[in-house]
């Protein structure tokens, strides 16, 4: 599937909004610290920053949760020097130009078009996958992990550039030791698609689903878009509102995993002759299948 000529243009805005942002250099402004504090600030900015701008050239699943982790520390590091800044009268264009490319890039990477960008990417073949909405049950948590690995990233080492080595040493070790496994779960989000080949369709969420779950198009007989849960399985995990609701000719296997089979108060496996997803972009996912 090709790129549609939005989602084109919103790449080129993402781009343009990390440039913005790296010529701004809001971690120059926030610099005013002792020298030690300044040398993490400016070394930490231009490394997020520099992330930031290469998993928006590169375009792959990892690059948008990449981008994810690390516009949370440059939104904070902006936010937190827009007083200094505007109280000081000094740098005022820079964290103005700042707060308008981090403002650009965390809406740009929360919307529709760029993620199915970017998991589209490193799609093969010919195959059309659709990202698919995250369960509130999966979201807070995962905001909760986010902000606290984030922010142990950024004090650890602010912590010992300012001499307070136990401290600073400590969250720094946890920060460290969380690096092997938060990245690897909150990429989970990032991996939640619906796939359209032309043998049929895959339900790719390992959240939900325990194993990967393929239904042949001779055996897929609709897919309506639906305001509200019925009769069929809920795969969306507990999204609220509209889904994608798919029939099949005969009822097929599908294994859980153990979360939504707690949800659902049933077993590990069943067979569902109807099933609910939740695409975040539901009309272009429905007209790929009804095409």
């Amino acid at each position: 599937m090709g790129v549609d000529t939005t989602s084109t243009r919103l790449v080129w805005i993402l781009r343009l909004s990390w440039v913005a942002l790296l010529l701004a250099s809001p971690w120059h402004v926030a610099a005013h610290h002792s020298t030690p504090i300044n040398v993490v600030l400016i070394i930490g900015g231009w490394t997020l920053g520099a992330i930031g701008l290469l998993s928006s050239i590169t375009l792959t699943p990892i690059g948008l949760t990449a981008a994810r982790l690390v516009t949370v520390p440059l939104i904070v590091l902006v936010a937190s020097q827009v007083r200094h800044a505007y109280g000081d009268g000094r740098d005022t264009f820079a964290i103005t130009v700042a707060i308008i490319a981090v403002t650009g890039v965390t809406a740009l990477i929360s919307s529709s078009h760029i993620s199915q960008t970017m998991v589209q990417a490193s799609a093969y073949g010919d195959e059309t996958r659709f990202p698919l909405r995250t369960p509130l049950p999966y979201m807070a948590p995962a905001m909760v992990v986010q902000l606290a690995y984030t922010a142990a990233i950024v004090v650890g080492p602010l912590l010992i550039a300012a001499r307070s080595y136990v401290f600073g040493v400590i969250v720094t070790t946890l920060a460290v030791a969380a690096s092997f496994k938060v990245p690897r779960r909150l990429h989970q989000l990032a991996r939640r698609w619906l796939v359209i080949v032309p043998a049929g369709v895959v339900i790719h969420d390992h959240l939900v689903l325990a194993e990967t779950f393929m239904v042949r198009r001779s055996n897929l007989l609709g897919a309506i878009p639906s305001d509200s849960p019925g009769e069929e399985a809920d795969f969306t995990g507990g999204v609220i509102g509209r889904r994608l609701v798919m029939s099949l000719n005969t009822p097929d296997k599908v294994v859980l995993a153990p979360i939504t089979m707690r949800m659902l108060g049933t077993t590990e496996a069943l067979h569902v002759s109807s099933f609910a997803i939740a695409p975040r972009r539901l009309s272009a996912a429905t007209a790929a299948l009804t095409k």
